[in-house]
């Protein structure tokens, strides 16, 4: 859930955990003509070797093609065909402490000028380690979406998080991450937030929506499962 005045002001997107799916950069970058700079680690030269491995042994054994199968033998090429090293780019570089070899919010920013910044964030628990670094650098950072892992627990961490950003942010979407499943009381154990940063962010004449997943907006990460809904503090579970 990303608004047009947020892509129009948008000079630079930051992707931070790439896997497989690099679908919301793409369209990202298409609506709002930006440069992407991802990071991630894990997907390397060895990776792709390794999986285009499994791939054609699973070929080979005759397992049933489709075309869904297909492209996803062919996975690499789409990767190579959008990290071109000019408009897109991907450093197999982790996101974390500088003094085990990664990069931080700080280090990031210090290497765009003056360009306006949107962040996408899923580096599987290490958001909590850099979200102050994005507070700390609003006048430059539009907006961010950051998944949030392990909810169960460091929810009073994640309410603390969610105050330190409400002076220069507006949390404008909620959504479960299906493929992190639920704790024993069905709340998820993955969620992703949307962040608009306050002179960015136009308020909707609609009543405010505190119903989630939201219809027609909001779809499961897993489409083979169903989406999870968000119950609120003072919410009754039926």
């Amino acid at each position: 859930m990303v608004s047009e005045t947020v892509l129009h002001n948008t000079e630079l997107l930051f992707g931070l955990g790439v896997q497989e799916d690099w679908r919301f950069e793409e369209e990202f970058k298409r609506k709002a003509g930006c440069s992407v700079i991802c990071f991630d680690h894990t997907i390397t030269a060895a990776y792709w070797k390794n999986r285009f491995k499994l791939d054609f042994i699973g070929f080979v054994r005759g397992r049933r093609l489709s075309i869904e199968r297909i492209k996803d033998m062919l996975k690499y090429l789409e990767y190579r065909r959008f990290f071109d090293g000019k408009s897109a780019i991907h450093y197999q570089t982790m996101i974390g402490y500088p003094s085990i070899g990664g990069k931080n919010v700080h280090q990031l920013m210090a290497k765009t000028s003056d360009k306006k910044v949107f962040f996408k964030i899923d580096i599987e628990g290490w958001e909590y380690r850099i979200f102050d670094q994005l507070v700390e650098n609003s006048k430059r950072i539009v907006g961010f979406i950051i998944e949030f892992h392990d909810v169960d627990l460091h929810k009073e961490r994640i309410s603390k998080l969610i105050e330190s950003a409400r002076r220069d942010f507006e949390l404008v979407h909620i959504h479960a991450n299906n493929c992190g499943g639920t704790d024993p009381v069905g709340d998820p154990l993955v969620i992703e937030m949307t962040w608009i940063r306050k002179d960015m962010f136009v308020p909707s004449h609609d009543p405010v929506e505190r119903c989630y997943p939201v219809a027609g907006l909001d779809y499961p990460n897993n489409p083979r499962g169903d989406d999870i809904p968000i119950r609120f503090d003072g919410d009754v579970r039926t």
